[in-house]
């Protein structure tokens, strides 16, 4: 270790200070306390990001962008289901159960719930607002971690949490990055609507959640032009109704789907069950998927490869639109700009995007209509996060790729992790101190990016530290 470089030791490090990392922070401190656990563990978030607590989704300013799961469905811990609904009813008295709350207020709750813990008596919480460029240490020994001002961190237990990743990088990037600022890779970009001017046309590529944030972000900065939306299939997602609520409170039992099926099996069981309950009430199939939200994972561990592959190949894109749903207010603001002209969705091919005076020139195949153009003012990549962790670009990721610590899945969909999350060498060895939460998770999960999942995930990553440092002498706590 070079001189003057300080070597600080934890029990545990979270590598991630969004809204995964910060639930297994919170939800330690719980954990402490509830145990009286003696001596207090020492506990790092790293994490570089200006606002810890938030990631992506919930950092946003505008008060437009909601959640996609009602209060009900958001709290932080497992076993108290009101906690954010109740929360809620206190910032907003309006609000029920049923409310689909703003974004923004979810991430004031986290930032909330974690300034709580930094300030718990039940453990010694740390927040180092800096980048981990990689993770050393054999599979049952403490883990060190390289910061990228030098320090070195050591840790008992590591949990990485990375969230979801920066978008893929669009095939038309670089060859339009040196010739015109108008398309725009990054659709999370602060100044993004700053660059859009207020009658401009714009060109987004995706149909998804994503492309409906740009378009809400726009319009609540003052934009009025209109939207071109394409997407190879050009599926928007469906949008949540009250049959959400009556699904968690009543269970329907329309669904059943048998150990070990097939894909085959289990689309027919989920479409018999869809049909059931449409017969009974219009738009009730709502039911059936948030039924599946139970099982999920089950039936996709128990796919075999191929299997997951035609899943990936052939319903994956009807799945996302109908299991990962937008709030009803969002879902009528759309389609008041669809009835109004201003927003055209169509499913087809970009082919082109070539600089031209005062905007850009596209081309693209359209579905069983031939070759269109469209002459936009600016042109947005909308296709969501990374989803092929093979390709993920971050420093850490490829680190940890690299050195043979955390491998992709056979799909690629995220890192080769055992059912606890511990990461799976190069050498097939699970971890006993490097586990992970998110996202990163979704190759043996599939369902791995919701709040509902990453909180049952958090809890169980945390009730597992805390049994292997139970066993174990710590070098921070001992």
């Amino acid at each position: 270790m070079s001189a003057g470089i300080t070597e600080e030791q934890y029990d545990i490090a979270i590598i991630g200070g969004g809204c995964a990392g910060a639930l297994a922070a919170v939800q330690l401190a719980r954990a402490c306390r509830e145990n009286a656990w003696r001596p207090l563990l020492k506990v790092a978030v790293v994490d570089e990001s200006a606002r810890p607590a938030r990631g992506v989704a919930y950092s946003t300013q505008f008060i437009e962008h909601l959640l996609n799961v009602s209060a009900k469905g958001m709290s932080a811990f497992p076993e108290e289901p009101n906690h954010f609904a109740d929360w809620l009813k206190k910032r907003m008295p309006e609000s029920r159960a049923e409310t689909f709350a703003p974004r923004k207020i979810y991430g004031d709750y986290i930032e909330e719930l974690l300034k709580a813990a930094l300030t718990s008596t039940s453990i010694e919480l740390r927040l180092i607002a800096e980048r981990a460029l990689s993770i050393s240490g054999d599979t049952d020994s403490t883990q060190s971690i390289q910061l990228a001002s030098g320090q070195r961190l050591r840790a008992e237990i590591v949990i990485l949490a990375p969230g979801n990743f920066p978008p893929e990088r669009s095939k038309f990037a670089a060859s339009l990055a040196e010739r015109t600022d108008r398309f725009h890779d990054n659709p999370w970009a602060v100044d993004l609507c700053q660059q859009v001017s207020t009658n401009d046309d714009v060109l987004l590529i995706g149909t998804g959640l994503t492309m409906i944030d740009v378009v809400l972000q726009l319009r609540a900065t003052g934009h009025r032009g209109r939207y071109h939306a394409v997407s190879r299939h050009g599926y928007l997602p469906q949008e949540h109704y009250d049959y959400d609520s009556l699904a968690q409170e009543q269970p329907t039992q329309y669904l059943t789907i048998p150990e070990n099926a097939s894909l085959t099996a289990a689309c027919k069981a989920m479409l018999n069950a869809a049909r059931t309950a449409e017969r009974q009430e219009t738009g009730k199939w709502r039911c059936v998927m948030s039924e599946l939200r139970g099982c999920t994972s089950r039936v996709w561990s128990q796919l075999n490869l191929a299997d997951r592959r035609r899943f990936l190949r052939h319903v994956r894109q009807l799945w996302e639109v109908h299991r990962h749903r937008m709030a009803p207010e969002i879902a009528a603001h759309l389609h008041e700009l669809q009835q109004e002209g201003l927003l055209d969705v169509a499913a087809g091919r970009i082919l082109k995007i070539a600089p031209e005076a005062n905007g850009l020139h596209v081309s693209y195949r359209a579905r069983g209509d031939g070759e269109r153009s469209l002459h936009v003012a600016h042109a947005i990549n909308c296709t969501g996060p990374e989803t092929d962790f093979r390709a993920v670009a971050h420093p850490l990721i490829a680190a940890l790729r690299k050195d043979g610590v955390l491998l992709p899945d056979e799909l690629g969909l995220g890192a080769n992790v055992d059912e606890s999350g511990a990461a799976i060498n190069s050498r097939g060895q699970a971890s006993r101190r490097l586990y992970t939460i998110g996202s990163i998770r979704k190759g043996n999960l599939w369902e791995s990016t919701a709040v509902p999942e990453i909180r049952a995930q958090a809890h169980a990553v945390v009730q597992t530290a805390l049994k292997n440092l139970s066993t174990t002498s710590t070098g921070a706590a001992s």
